[in-house]
């Protein structure tokens, strides 16, 4: 008997910081709740007041964060096509993954950076590229409970660095690959 192949899934989202004060926190969820993945028929909404049972709302989930600083984007402004696929392979890189990996994206990305991303996500997972799934669109946050987590974790820890806290050794902390990428 053969066994169904398992899939890993993956929120992404982003503080959306622009860039100006403080640098982008992105944020991947990795989620094994089927309820995470369905698409919402009512949006979602966005909390951004009480972050008080944020460990709550994760529960078994895992997340990853990474920072992404103007520096950073200065070193790919040559191709911004890449900028997706630099940050998901730094928070995936060195993760456990299953048979396939299905990452779900807020916003739209063309299919030229779709294709890089794939491609990227391919090399560093060691997964085929018709393994790789991404599925993007304009507010996947509020209509899919696994990007809506990533939304609301990115948004914690904006307000967390607001306040000064270091964020140096945490260990849900990841790095980006660009050295190695570009």
């Amino acid at each position: 008997m053969d066994l169904l192949p398992t899939i890993t899934h993956m929120g992404y989202d982003e503080s959306n910081t622009g860039q100006k004060k403080s640098p982008e926190i992105c944020v991947g969820i990795y989620s094994e709740i089927p309820s995470d993945i369905i698409l919402k028929k009512k949006l979602l909404p966005k909390k951004r007041n009480n972050h008080t049972f944020i460990e709550d709302r994760l529960g078994v989930r895992g997340y990853r964060y990474l920072f992404f600083s103007r520096a950073d984007y200065t070193k790919i402004e040559s191709t911004p096509e890449k900028k997706l696929g630099i940050i998901l392979g730094g928070l995936i890189y060195g993760e456990e993954l299953r048979d396939y990996l299905q990452v779900f994206v807020d916003g739209y990305i063309e299919e030229r950076k779709n294709d890089f991303t794939e491609g990227l996500l391919s090399d560093i997972t060691g997964l085929p590229r018709d393994r790789i799934e991404i599925i993007s669109g304009a507010k996947l946050d509020r209509k899919y409970n696994i990007v809506n987590v990533a939304d609301e974790t990115a948004h914690w820890l904006l307000q967390r660095m607001r306040k000064g806290e270091d964020f140096r050794e945490a260990p849900h902390r990841k790095i980006l690959l660009l050295e190695d990428l570009l």
